[in-house]
């Protein structure tokens, strides 16, 4: 079994992807963190590049193991991060629910436009028009975003229950694997064997993944009221804000304005004819 040095410089860049300590997520003692595996791994990369008496064809398949293994690495990193969301929603999550509420609650169901005087002329009123309707389009499609989040999240119960038995029966077929390597590697961690290095990637990938879906199923129930409260505050919002441009279609302009794609002589005889009682 071909063994590689862990003592070798590791890339800066490729290291920085995945320079996030995990030792703070309940890691198990047989789990290592993800940035000190990454360093293995990354050691093993260069130690691999570095040997001349490995021919091409052997070191693009190994080159290939590695930098799948760094890839998982990357996930698991992901995975660790979206599961601290997962804590986050369901610590901040009652507090920003009463918010939006608050927020409901107060808004009104028209909009007083303020002091503008739209009527003192044409160009105000399109621009503020125009406003308004950008802004009324964006509310609809917040609220149509809403609206599918809260539908794909009724299927997560269901999904999650299926996606941790996977990633459980993976994980207890993982580990017993990993065991016996660990034992044919003996007590040099200096010293782990290309296999060893490329199971502790996947049992890493593997259990972060698990941790992420715990989280996500603790914090379901918060993240979907707090939708809902967002989805009430949008709709009242988007009320208001159609009640808005409505006032504003519905407000006069002026007689030239009105006429605006005809020549300067069209509208003064049209205004003569007015004058004289005609059409």
């Amino acid at each position: 079994m071909k063994r590689v040095p862990a003592a070798l410089a590791i890339p800066g860049l490729l290291l920085g992807l995945i320079a996030v300590s995990l030792t703070t997520a309940a890691a198990s003692a047989t789990e290592p963190a993800i940035d000190s595996l990454a360093a293995e791994l990354q050691a093993a990369l260069a130690a691999l590049e570095a040997d001349p008496d490995i021919d091409e064809a052997a070191k693009l398949a190994s080159r290939e193991k590695y930098e799948r293994s760094l890839g998982r690495l990357r996930q698991a990193a992901d995975y660790a991060a979206e599961a601290d969301r997962y804590r986050e929603a369901l610590r901040t999550g009652p507090e920003r629910i009463a918010t939006l509420v608050a927020r409901a609650q107060a808004i009104e169901a028209t909009d007083p436009l303020g002091g503008l005087e739209l009527e003192a002329g044409n160009a105000a009123l399109r621009r503020e028009l125009e406003s308004r309707r950008v802004r009324l389009a964006t509310l609809q499609d917040e609220g149509s975003a809403v609206a599918g989040e809260l539908a794909r999240m009724e299927r997560r119960p269901v999904e999650i229950v299926a996606r941790i038995s996977q990633v459980e029966s993976s994980l207890s077929e993982t580990r017993p694997r990993l065991a016996a390597l660990d034992r044919a590697d003996g007590d040099d961690s200096d010293d782990l064997s290309v296999e060893t290095l490329l199971l502790r990637a996947e049992e890493a990938s593997l259990a972060q993944e698990l941790r992420m879906l715990q989280q996500e199923q603790r914090s379901l129930a918060v993240r979907q009221e707090l939708l809902l409260a967002q989805r009430q505050s949008l709709k009242r919002e988007t009320a208001a804000a159609e009640a808005v441009v409505q006032r504003l279609e519905q407000l006069p302009v002026s007689y030239t304005h009105l006429r605006a794609h005809e020549t300067s002589d069209d509208i003064a005889y049209a205004v003569f004819c007015l004058k004289r009682g005609g059409g």
